[in-house]
């Protein structure tokens, strides 16, 4: 079962300090405006002002490349959380009767991988799991048994620490008993008579929980 924009550059022209003194200035940049050359000194400002427009043009510039850049990324981002998610929570589909009826065969499931790998399991998950000494096929059952648990098999009846939580028609002549390793479940097919599970390939180690079934 189971499956940049870069600040233009500012030209800045100053005239040499010596005689010409604030008259000369002025007469210099008149002249630059009127040869048309393209060059146009502006009259002497404070740094200060200096500095907050240019940091006041840079702003406006930068506020649209980062959102250029936001609405471009965008996509790329719901693309890799997509990924992240299947990474995490997988849908897969039921194959068999064992589990019925809280499964039945044909239906789509979500199976997620963060509780087995915490160690969150608890009795009555259900889980996908791979059995042991068959990795490639993939299990649904339930957990009734944690470590530490006794679970024992007589007649078909079958009990976690004394107390009966099944029968098995088919298991009317077997007697056996488990006691549940560290680190390790014991599983069971909702429909027991029809179910291979840890009755036929023993406790589960936790590595090889896939996943818990979150639904239908």
């Amino acid at each position: 079962m189971v499956g940049l924009v870069g600040r233009p550059e500012v030209a800045a022209a100053e005239a040499e300090e010596g005689g010409q003194g604030r008259k000369g200035q002025q007469e210099i940049g008149e002249r630059a405006l009127q040869g048309g050359g393209g060059w146009a000194l502006e009259p002497e400002d404070s740094s200060a002002a200096r500095n907050v427009r240019d940091l006041s043009n840079m702003g406006s510039r930068g506020t649209g490349k980062w959102v250029w850049i936001g609405w471009a990324t965008a996509p790329l981002l719901g693309v890799a959380c997509a990924a992240g998610a299947l990474q995490v929570i997988q849908p897969s589909l039921v194959r068999g009767a064992s589990m019925r009826p809280t499964l039945e065969d044909g239906d789509r499931i979500l199976v997620e991988r963060i509780t087995p790998a915490f160690g969150a399991l608890v009795k009555n998950d259900i889980v996908v799991l791979a059995p042991p000494g068959l990795d490639q096929e993939r299990y649904v059952k339930r957990i009734v048994a944690l470590p530490g648990d006794l679970v024992e098999l007589n007649a078909g009846e079958i009990r976690v620490d004394g107390e009966t939580i099944a029968y098995s028609e088919t298991d009317g002549e077997r007697r056996e008993r488990w006691c549940v390793p560290p680190d390790c479940c014991f599983v069971l097919g909702d429909s027991v008579s029809r179910s291979s599970d840890s009755r036929d390939f023993g406790p589960v180690p936790f590595s090889r929980v896939i996943g818990k079934v979150l639904g239908r």
